[in-house]
């Protein structure tokens, strides 16, 4: 009976444990460990957050307080910048004398945003009340090479850009267009980019500086040079001569550069159209 005693006792201990470290969790934003219970959920693109006061005579009805929605993530006010353009202002009233609420407001600059609140009776200056999370975004566009009767797809890659090496692949996203060389990339997060398009017998496209910060990015556009058979993205001398050795033949290879099965006029056409030129980098 002793030992079931102790362990009833352990269990009980464990269990205030788990709850201790749910309500205490703490969550990455922006590169800070943050209290994971004061991220704002939108509803429909606005956020609402309502702040008690926790020591008597911080609010009195009709007393003026400014909510501060300001770009950037820090566990103190010191450790944000202020201007013009990273913060979000509102002037409101108390109506009673306990709490104070601020309800569907949109911030000037969503992705990841400090939420505080200043005019507090006895707090030295603004108090974080809570914190706004990078929203993902979709990206998307077309890119232009030679499909081919085989219908060939390029392989779109988007990497986050100034990165240091030790940066986890979740900043690393990898799509197939279509056989019309569309391609939409989910869930890409805030930050430059670099967008990669290859596809087999092209020189590869090159977007640089894609910033993505809080809207989603369509209309993208690239051309995949045809014709770079050896893929070191230049037409030259050595691509000619892959066709020419392999003229006239049925093989599956970079060669056949349209993809009919057959190297011939139309592949060496290819070659000859972008000689000379170098994969585009924009």
């Amino acid at each position: 009976m002793k030992y079931l005693y102790r362990l009833v006792l352990m269990i009980l201990a464990l269990m205030m444990l788990t709850s201790m470290s749910v309500y205490a969790a703490t969550v990455t934003l922006g590169g800070v460990e943050v209290d994971g219970n004061l991220i704002l959920q939108p509803v429909s693109g606005k956020y609402s957050v309502t702040y008690n006061e926790s020591i008597e005579t911080e609010l009195t009805a009709g007393q003026q307080i400014v909510l501060l929605v300001v770009k950037g993530v820090a566990t103190t006010p010191s450790g944000l910048t202020i201007s013009a353009d990273t913060i979000r202002y509102i002037d409101q009233a108390v109506s009673t004398d306990t709490s104070i609420a601020f309800s569907n407001f949109v911030p000037s600059s969503i992705p990841n945003c400090t939420v505080l609140i200043s005019g507090l009776t006895g707090v030295d200056g603004p108090k974080i009340v809570g914190y706004i999370e990078a929203v993902p975004v979709n990206v998307s566009g077309t890119v232009s090479y030679l499909s081919g009767v085989i219908n060939r797809v390029a392989t779109i890659t988007l990497t986050e850009m100034n990165m240091p090496a030790y940066t986890p692949t979740s900043n690393v996203f990898t799509v197939q267009s279509n056989t019309s060389g569309q391609f939409n990339i989910p869930l890409v997060t805030e930050g430059t980019y670099r967008l990669v398009a290859t596809a087999q017998s092209h020189a590869k496209y090159t977007k640089n500086n894609i910033s993505i910060v809080e809207l989603d990015i369509s209309g993208i556009t690239g051309n995949l040079l045809s014709g770079d058979i050896d893929g070191n993205d230049v037409i030259e001398f050595l691509d000619l001569s892959a066709i020419l050795s392999n003229y006239n033949q049925v093989k599956t290879d970079p060669a056949d550069v349209d993809g009919n099965g057959v190297i011939e006029f139309l592949d060496l056409s290819a070659v000859l159209s972008n000689y000379n030129k170098n994969a585009v980098v924009d």
